[in-house]
């Protein structure tokens, strides 16, 4: 039944070797037509082409078997290094889904959006954008804001997705590779990695800060950053359903769960006096340093 399991799961690999030699597969199928077209027909032939297709099927068969043989043994050699792989990217998923569901639910006065693909957007996790307030402070830490939180979780997703990168480089596909690498490499991640230069930078020039999430994270996801998400999500549904049938323990990757009817106001949703009236200092400066010509 393993046997038959890892046969299944490697169906693709087969069938990839076929693609990559259907040049020489094919040159060896007409070698095969004209064996039997002379077996047939020509009756001076008839013991050439008998002999002639006879080996060409062996070479065939033989072709095909080792191949199996090989990917199986290859396959049975990559088995542990797929569940680590798997295991790695669905931590690193889930930590990514989990974060950014958090901060919605406890900034954006809305109801999650219905299913995955409608919240890593700017309808759903954009919205996080101008609703969060970075002096809040979240229900899963203590004594620590969202604005230190955010920096935090910005490092931890480049740290967790470079070690995978490098890791299991030669275990990834060239796609999935690419997708943890333009995570790890987002420009929003990046900028939110150093909100608190900006933040130093506003204070040393006295600038003040409107502490709503938009004012420091200038730069939200872009489509690549949410389709990016979504594909890797995709692959550990289907890397689950494949290694769980080998090892009934697998951990599926974290499933999303749309919230809904939660207490309003979210806990970490800016007031709307702290917002009027940063805002108004905002306002204010502007207006001073436009009357001093310095903007």
């Amino acid at each position: 039944m393993r046997l038959f399991k890892l046969l299944k799961l490697k169906n693709q690999v087969f069938f990839e070797f076929i693609e990559e030699n259907k040049t020489i597969l094919f040159i060896l199928h007409i070698f095969l037509l004209i064996g039997i077209a002379l077996w047939i027909w020509v009756d001076s032939m008839e013991e050439f082409g008998q002999n002639f297709v006879s080996e060409i099927l062996s070479v065939l068969i033989t072709i095909l078997i080792i191949n199996q043989i090989i990917v199986i043994r290859e396959e049975k050699r990559k088995l542990p290094h797929k569940f680590a792989v798997y295991d790695d990217i669905r931590m690193f998923v889930s930590t990514y889904m989990m974060f950014w569901q958090n901060a919605y639910q406890e900034s954006v006065p809305e109801d999650d959006p219905d299913d995955i693909y409608q919240f890593f957007s700017d309808y759903g996790m954009g919205k996080i954008w101008s609703h969060l307030y970075l002096q809040a402070i979240p229900k899963s830490a203590i004594a620590i804001s969202w604005y230190k939180l955010l920096t935090e979780f910005a490092n931890d997703i480049k740290l967790k997705g470079d070690n995978i990168l490098t890791r299991h480089a030669q275990y990834l596909s060239p796609q999935i590779y690419r997708t943890i690498h333009q995570i790890t490499e987002s420009q929003y991640l990046d900028v939110i990695r150093n909100m608190g230069k900006m933040k130093k930078y506003l204070k040393a020039k006295g600038i003040p800060v409107i502490n709503v999430f938009e004012s420091l994270a200038i730069i939200k996801p872009t489509d690549k950053d949410y389709s990016a998400i979504i594909t890797l999500y995709q692959w550990c549904e289907s890397m689950y359903k494949d290694l769980s049938s080998i090892d009934k323990t697998t951990t599926p990757v974290s499933r999303f769960i749309p919230r809904k009817n939660k207490p309003l106001p979210p806990t970490a949703q800016i007031p709307k006096e702290i917002l009027e009236k940063e805002t108004s200092e905002w306002n204010e400066y502007l207006r001073i340093q436009m009357e001093k010509g310095t903007l």
